[in-house]
Formats: C-alpha cells, sequence, structure tokens
C-alpha cells in the first residue's frame, strides 16, 4: 500500500489527521452514550436509532421513535401539555437546530427527511 494515499507527506499532515480522527471517533462515542440515556425515557426508541449530543425533548414519555432513525444535534422537541404525543417512522432523519412543538400530536410518517433549521407548530 502506498503511504501517501493515507498522509501527504507534511509534518503536520500526520498529527492534524490524527486529531481529526480522535474528535470524530469520540463524538460517535458520546452520541451512543446519549442514545443510551434517552433509550431509557423515552416512550420508545427502535434499534439501531441514534439521538446524537445536545437534544432535548420535553415530555419524553410521550415520544415514539421508528428503527433507524437519527435526530442530530441542536434539536428540540416540546410540548405545552403533558397530553402531546410525538411518532416518528422508521428510517426518520431529523437534521441540526429543528424545533417541533408536539402539543397538538405530531405523527412524521416512514422515510421522512427533515432540514436542518425547521420548526413545526403542532397545537389543535
Amino acid at each position: 500500500m502506498n503511504i501517501r494515499r493515507l498522509w501527504n507527506g507534511r509534518t503536520l499532515g500526520l498529527p492534524l489527521g490524527a486529531m481529526v480522527f480522535f474528535v470524530v471517533a469520540s463524538k460517535r462515542v458520546l452520541d451512543r452514550i446519549a442514545t443510551a440515556l434517552w433509550r431509557g425515557n423515552l416512550g420508545a426508541l427502535g434499534s439501531r436509532s441514534i439521538i446524537q449530543v445536545g437534544v432535548s425533548f420535553r415530555y419524553p414519555g410521550r415520544v415514539q421513535i421508528g428503527e433507524r432513525c437519527s435526530v442530530a444535534s441542536g434539536c428540540s422537541f416540546t410540548s405545552e401539555h403533558s397530553d402531546g404525543s410525538l411518532e416518528l417512522g422508521t428510517a426518520t432523519i431529523v437534521n441540526r437546530d429543528v424545533t417541533v412543538d408536539f402539543t397538538g400530536g405530531v405523527v412524521v410518517e416512514r422515510g421522512v427527511v427533515i432540514s436542518e433549521g425547521v420548526t413545526i407548530y403542532s397545537h389543535t
């Protein structure tokens, strides 16, 4: 294997590459820890779903997340009342900084991708 495929030969290339690898690897570990913590608090969290660090849920027991879902950091899921409900279908992706108010109930169907920075309100 040619070493030039992995390293550009410059002095800083290898240490910087190692630092990037460490940062990415540690973030993945933290995301897995966050997912494990939410698994115990949410109404349901399907297998192979991931909830990144920095996601917040109000009334987490009223939230059901399907299998193979991804919720990015900076997302906020809230309800004004304890009887609101949120369901994310299988293979749903919620990108960064999404805000969902599920006071009136929100159902996101299977395979939906919610773009970065979207705000969803439901009341009645």
